[in-house]
């Protein structure tokens, strides 16, 4: 349904939503990044491509196949409460 609301392909992978940049570690494996880039470009309108941690179970619509994940931390304070409210 989310693919009908965007108008997307449902070729085209999905982001996830975190509500703090300290949690882009859990989904996506960051350990190749510089320190402080993450804290540098987010939160804000930036989608991070990560390989996902392993083990880390993500809804198999998401990224449609992909070996990467996109995640991103919203620059909206209110967006970021949902984010975290709803894990």
């Amino acid at each position: 349904k989310i693919y009908d609301i965007k108008r997307r392909s449902k070729n085209v992978p999905l982001a996830i939503c975190i509500g703090n940049v300290s949690e882009v570690g859990r989904y996506g494996d960051t350990s190749a990044l510089p320190k402080g880039l993450l804290e540098d470009i987010l939160p804000g309108m930036v989608t991070v491509l990560l390989y996902p941690v392993e083990g880390e179970q993500l809804c198999k619509e998401v990224n449609q196949g992909y070996p990467t994940i996109g995640i991103r931390v919203p620059g909206s304070p209110f967006i970021c409460r949902v984010a975290d409210a709803l894990g």
